[in-house]
């Protein structure tokens, strides 16, 4: 019994939070952390105000606190829309097909360059596939609707040469998806390979090392060694993609949107955009925004349990 006493009188508390001292040695990480926690404050959790919109009739002139209340009447709203079928429909298959077809890209680019010998080569293809993101999204739709046009787009002629006819990608509903994931792979690949590349940076040089001493080729150092190090990354980086599988961005879907293509292109956030902004509803647009924000909560919880569940990587 004394032992045990003892043992326990001889354990070192150690506290999750830093105390005063600690603040007080490390003061400039707390001076750069208070930046982006104000940022994330004002820009993140102050505009939530808002929030109680969805549950009022809003009347120009009032304030947000003085706006009559109406309950659930904008939810039921949305219950009876005659088109929140295809909405749904349409918003849960450009996000699903974007995260199936476009994730693999960055994760082979980044393998790639991390098995290429010269590092100037390297770098450039990085640089190379990066640039394409820092272009904005009117240019790069304008781009496809170059290439794409039905007279004089590159892709038209090739198929013509081919013996094939011209096709207006955008006048058919069925291309919105492709275009979407292309457009996405093209803009979005070097940038997310970037994740990927400093993942890569922490795998045991060693270990690979004796792997080829012990004759394995490139192809089973990478799918023994690299892949399952940087394993917990991807499942890390598709949680946070399911996350937001409500979200698929209303501003690129606009430049693809037509009068022809309405079919597979009208999705939530478009409906948002036009509810709430363009026509003035801000508490029916605020009411499906939050529908919309509940439904991408649900999807990550459910996304990092599956996650817990079966593999040992998760959020929380």
């Amino acid at each position: 019994m004394k032992k045990q006493t003892s043992a326990q009188q001889g354990q070192v508390k150690v506290s999750r939070l830093p105390s005063r001292r600690q603040i007080f040695r490390c003061w400039e990480l707390y001076v750069f952390l208070l930046a982006p926690v104000v940022l994330i404050f004002l820009f993140g959790y102050v505009p939530m105000y808002g929030i109680q919109l969805a549950f009022k009739d809003f009347k120009a002139g009032l304030s947000i606190a003085e706006q009559p209340w109406v309950g659930l009447k904008h939810f039921k709203r949305l219950a009876n829309l005659p088109n929140l079928k295809r909405l749904v429909v349409n918003t849960v298959r450009i996000s699903l097909f974007s995260a199936i077809f476009t994730f693999p890209f960055p994760i082979f680019l980044a393998l790639l360059l991390d098995e290429t010998r010269s590092r100037k080569f390297g770098k450039l293809v990085q640089s190379v596939t990066y640039f394409p993101h820092l272009i904005s999204l009117v240019v790069v739709m304008s781009l496809f609707r170059v290439l794409c046009n039905p007279r004089s787009g590159l892709i038209n002629i090739i198929i013509r040469m081919l013996g094939g006819g011209a096709i207006d990608f955008f006048a058919e509903p069925d291309w919105v998806t492709p275009i979407w994931i292309i457009s996405s792979i093209w803009q979005n690949t070097g940038y997310g390979a970037i994740v990927y590349v400093a993942a890569l940076a922490g795998v045991d040089q060693e270990q690979i090392d004796a792997a080829r001493v012990d004759g394995c080729s490139r192809f089973m150092v990478t799918r023994y060694i690299k892949l399952p190090a940087i394993m917990p990354t991807i499942i890390t980086m598709e949680i946070l993609h399911l996350g937001q599988l409500f979200s698929v961005g209303a501003d690129k879907m606009l430049l693809i949107t037509n009068n022809m293509n309405i079919a597979k292109s009208d999705i939530l956030s478009v409906y948002v955009y036009q509810v709430g902004l363009v026509q003035g509803q801000f508490g029916f647009g605020t009411a499906v925004g939050l529908v919309n924000m509940a439904v991408n909560i649900l999807c990550l919880l459910v996304a990092n349990g599956l996650a817990r569940k079966y593999s040992e990587t998760s959020l929380f």
